[in-house]
């Protein structure tokens, strides 16, 4: 094989100059986004649901969590997310006071306390990006629901009512559930659970 200047075979020199083109083809960052903005998806006939977990904790599983949220509603896409880490770090990464007095979270809405219309709170910095909010209240939520009856499916019921009383343009697009990083009862019968959420 011929060799290029670099000492590497004219392949290398192919597609560097391919490179070269392409990068001076792509323009600048807006335009990028622009032209992510042209290629939206279609929005799903009905409400997608993706849950992020995770055995070991400090993995990501949050961040990733959070930017596919960000990423969805730059797309012009509404997404609900469903913080059910007692920690509540997604909560406070979306804008969310989750340590105020009296503040109706995802713990509430487990036991039936408030409906999910009452616990949703809109990201201050993203418009059409909901969020539930977690507080430490939720940590003991796994021992409290043991006694109650389809504990697995309360989540999933509480955002059916929800979505079943609202307009088809109304309702959300995504909907993004974030469990602690250990694999409970709990959260593994989330994950069993997610795939047969029909709305």
């Amino acid at each position: 094989m011929a060799k290029d200047e670099d000492g590497r075979g004219g392949t290398w020199k192919a597609l560097k100059q391919r490179w070269s083109g392409r990068t001076a083809d792509r323009g600048s960052a807006s335009e990028d986004a622009a032209r992510l903005r042209s290629r939206r998806p279609t929005a799903p006939e009905r409400p997608r649901v993706f849950t992020t977990s995770n055995q070991k904790g400090g993995v990501g599983k949050t961040t990733i969590a959070i930017n596919l949220a960000g990423a969805l509603n730059q797309l012009g896409e509404d997404v609900l997310f469903v913080d059910l880490d007692p920690q509540g770090n997604a909560s406070t990464a979306l804008g969310i006071d989750h340590r105020a007095q009296d503040i109706a979270s995802v713990y509430e809405l487990l036991l039936g306390e408030v409906t999910l219309e009452e616990a949703i709170q809109e990201s201050p910095s993203q418009r059409g990006l909901f969020c539930v909010p977690a507080t430490l209240d939720l940590a003991g939520a796994e021992i409290e629901l043991v006694s109650l009856v389809a504990r697995e499916s309360r989540l999933k019921t509480a955002i059916t009512a929800q979505l079943q009383s609202m307009a088809d343009e109304e309702r959300f697009d995504y909907i993004l559930a974030n469990p602690p990083f250990n694999i409970s009862d709990w959260s593994g019968d989330l994950l069993r659970e997610d795939h047969r959420w029909r709305f």
